[in-house]
């Protein structure tokens, strides 16, 4: 039977989960004001989704196996802030250059945190691994399915130059990570 006290680090890690993939999934909507505001081909923004797509997914070998070795929930915390930390300064990027490299930190942000996020789902409750994992997975569909339809609310009433005030909620949900 799982007590309160168990189940806050756990929650933490949900919520963990939420907000890596809440701010990683930003870029959709961003694409549109990004093409204009750089001037960019088609070929270019396909180039930029796949160095972010691509960039996350293969630095998860690395994290993974460096997780493996450390078994501490550091990369938990500090991956989530990464991603939204880069991810809320795109539409102030002055370049392209400056908007692959922030991609690319993000991206590293959610390499570091996915690896070690789901090995410690399934390790926190392993008579109920399954079920528990559903549960992480499903908190970061969640944020993934919110995060666009955040920003693009956000962007309809600021525009794209004040994406940095997605840092506010990145601070607030930081903190409850952090405590959890």
């Amino acid at each position: 039977m799982l007590t309160a006290g168990a189940m806050l680090p756990f929650l933490g890690l949900m919520l963990a989960h939420f907000t890596n993939d809440f701010y990683a999934n930003f870029l959709p909507v961003l694409i549109p004001l990004l093409k204009v505001k750089f001037e960019l081909s088609h070929t270019l923004v396909g180039i930029m989704s796949a160095v972010y797509t691509a960039t996350g997914s293969f630095l998860q070998l690395l994290f993974g196996y460096v997780s493996d070795r450390l078994k501490h929930w550091r990369f938990t915390i500090v991956g989530p802030m990464i991603t939204g930390f880069f991810m809320s300064f795109l539409g102030l990027m002055p370049s392209y250059g400056f908007l692959i490299g922030a991609l690319v930190l993000a991206a590293l942000g959610t390499a570091m945190f996915h690896p070690q996020g789901s090995s410690t789902a399934g390790r926190l409750y392993t008579p109920r691994r399954g079920f528990f994992v559903s549960l992480f997975i499903a908190s970061g569909t969640l944020g993934f399915s919110l995060g666009p339809i955040t920003m693009a609310f956000f962007i309809d009433q600021h525009g794209i130059g004040w994406t940095p005030l997605a840092l506010i909620p990145l601070a607030f949900l930081g903190l409850i990570i952090w405590l959890l």
